[in-house]
């Protein structure tokens, strides 16, 4: 299905065996979606209920999720508005390519457990790659399940021109998200490939390139191994860790851009290659390529 190298990833679609338009679970059960492509909805391509009914040990795997090809001068064709959306979410999302998303996200998950996304392709997105963020307002128990542990991962995925509905450009932000997911979480990305080269265009007053490619806010730790960030002219962090208690970065790859970590505790760097420059609660460390950290 999928093979994977350092700084280098390849997806092969796997065949499905069923075309539906647009999937939607309105009742409690975990989602379970297999071999399927998903097309030609009007709004989120799979849909659960805003946070009515938990869905937990759920599963999409070896699907087509995708609305049409369409764009110009950084405008969607489409008004597909995500990929995946689903709230109260734990379970696996595997082996599955998410493409031609016209406002916002590939993957929107509201965890209500551990939630890992691995083997998937994610490209060609007017928003983000993957965005988790728990919301009390869209979970069915937010006190218990805002404060319990959780271990979001995100294992050998690639990510490609994300950021394209310049329409949108507050859903803009960065590829990988885990926002606000609590402070009992444990934030994994492993093997994953992240690139974006997009032309720069004037949106809003200002120009824009390509934006950020992972940030965390509010984790217990966070490992980044194994992995690449690649963007051309980031205008933001190219990495942001706003509170955590642990950052460690392993053998992994970011040319340029600023590494922010903000309100972190402990910073483990080793065997980490390119010239984005690290920043660790203000102070400048030097380029990540010459760091070897464990403090």
């Amino acid at each position: 299905m999928r093979t994977t190298r350092k700084r280098k990833i390849g997806f092969e679609r796997a065949p499905t065996t069923e075309t539906i338009k647009g999937y939607t679970l309105f009742e409690p059960g975990p989602l379970l979606l297999v071999d399927t492509e998903v097309t030609s909805a009007a709004q989120g391509l799979v849909m659960t209920d805003n946070g009515k009914h938990p869905h937990l040990n759920s599963r999409i795997a070896r699907c087509w999720i995708h609305g049409k090809p369409s764009w110009k001068n950084g405008e969607f064709g489409n008004r597909v508005d995500w990929g995946v959306r689903a709230y109260d979410f734990s379970g696996k999302i595997e082996d599955t390519e998410i493409s031609d998303i016209g406002s916002e996200h590939a993957l929107y998950i509201n965890p209500a457990g551990n939630v890992s996304v691995d083997g998937c392709y994610l490209h060609n997105l007017g928003g983000q790659a993957v965005q988790f963020y728990f919301r009390p307002w869209e979970s069915s128990d937010p006190e218990r399940l805002g404060a319990q542990a959780k271990t979001l991962v995100v294992l050998d995925t690639i990510a490609q021109q994300y950021g394209r509905n310049l329409s949108y450009a507050e859903r803009q932000g960065f590829g990988f998200t885990f926002g606000d997911v609590g402070p009992e979480t444990l934030v994994v990305v492993n093997g994953c490939y992240q690139r974006v080269r997009l032309k720069a265009f004037k949106a809003h007053g200002g120009w824009w390139n390509s934006y950020g490619g992972i940030v965390v806010q509010n984790a217990v730790s966070v490992v980044i191994r194994g992995s690449t960030v690649d963007h051309r002219r980031p205008d933001r962090p190219i990495i942001q860790v706003e509170r955590a208690g642990k950052v460690t970065l392993l053998d992994s790859h970011v040319p340029e851009g600023l590494i922010d970590l903000q309100l972190v505790e402990w910073l483990t760097v080793k065997g980490c290659t390119g010239g984005a420059y690290v920043r660790l609660r203000g102070v400048p460390l030097g380029q990540l390529g010459e760091l070897d950290v464990d403090a």
